[in-house]
């Protein structure tokens, strides 16, 4: 009777460490936020199961899966302009881990996130003006013609048989021409040549309406890289780090096709530039390609005209259709940057 209680104890302990380590929550609750020019329209929130096969996906990236959700819910019941704040997100084990093996090869999480909606205030109708009384007519008078009289300088002596002609001379002035206003051209963020069959296209990709927002506080600026430049930025970074050969085919395997856009945020206040106040959004249309919130990272180098310098890239699944619009929210100022990258091709 022992020998089977102690072999059913062997086999039940270790399913319920597994279930036990699966069962590990967490939550994450943003600062409050006030967004001084917004007003709250609504309140949403969004449940899904979220499946970590072998463990792979960190808190954050589960995080950003639940926030993607939301925007999606968002834009089509507010639309684009609404941001979302105030936001809690939680999640728990899912009894749906059962299916994994008993949590062996992953887990699945109900995760629910519950955050507020602002829509921007109408902006305010201009003043009316002041209804000035009207004049009073004056009777009218003959015109005055600006003109250049050509006569003698002695007076004209008018005789019953008689009278001396004058002739007058009218000079019209000749109007002036407005001067043409040259428009500037957009940056260009990159350039590729692609082979088709009919010949070579230039694609490029042209961020407007500025690559850079400045401020009183300094400023944001957003840059795109085709998955060739992310392989590029990351030799770079890799070098500086002096990686090992292992670590760059590591690297190389995270570059997606869509490439990435990174998102440079300079500061004048080195707390201003750590990420946890900052969220980045990618839109295609209502669709959203991509979200993601900051964590806590404080910058420790500052750019050439000393602001304190932070990089965040954000990759992209698939290739840039005809334009995406980027969105940087500034929790800490109440602030929100907007660009837009439009894909432009020409042929050779």
């Amino acid at each position: 009777m022992g020998t089977h209680i102690r072999r059913a104890c062997n086999l039940i302990l270790p399913i319920l460490v597994l279930v036990f380590l699966g069962c590990a929550s967490w939550t994450f609750r943003e600062e409050p936020t006030t967004l001084v020019h917004y007003r709250k329209a609504g309140h949403i929130t969004v449940e899904k199961d979220i499946q970590n096969l072998l463990f792979r996906k960190s808190p954050e990236e589960r995080r950003n899966e639940l926030y993607s959700e939301a925007l999606r819910v968002m834009i089509e019941q507010y639309g684009r302009d609404a941001v979302l704040a105030n936001v809690y997100v939680a999640a728990d084990w899912s009894p749906l881990s059962l299916l994994m093996g008993m949590n062996t090869v992953g887990f699945v999480e109900k995760g629910i996130l519950r955050a507020d909606v602002m829509v921007p205030l109408p902006e305010p109708a201009p003043p009316r003006p002041l209804q000035e009384p009207e004049p009073e007519e004056e009777p009218a008078s003959e015109p005055e013609a600006d003109a250049v009289v050509e006569a003698s300088t002695e007076p004209a002596v008018e005789t019953p048989e008689e009278v001396e002609t004058v002739e007058v001379a009218v000079v019209e002035p000749e109007p002036e021409e407005e001067p043409e206003q040259e428009q500037e051209e957009l940056p260009i963020q990159a350039i590729q040549t692609v082979q088709t069959n009919e010949g070579q296209i230039s694609i490029s990709y042209n961020v407007e309406p500025i690559v850079r927002h400045e401020d009183e506080f300094g400023y944001i600026e957003i840059e795109y890289l085709e998955p060739d430049g992310v392989r590029d930025w990351l030799d770079r970074r890799l070098e500086e780090l002096r990686a090992e050969p292992e670590d760059y085919e590591y690297a190389y395997q995270t570059i997606t096709d869509g490439g990435q856009v990174h998102v440079h945020i300079a500061r004048k206040d080195q707390s201003h530039g750590n990420t946890k106040w900052y969220v980045f959004e990618i839109l295609q249309g209502k669709k959203v390609l991509a979200s993601q919130v900051g964590e806590e990272e404080t910058p420790n180098r500052r750019d050439e005209y000393g602001n304190w310098w932070n990089n965040i890239p954000i990759s992209l699944k698939n290739p840039i259709a005809e334009a995406i619009n980027v969105r940087v929210i500034d929790k800490k100022v109440d602030r929100i940057y907007s660009f837009k990258i439009s894909k432009t091709e020409r042929a050779n």
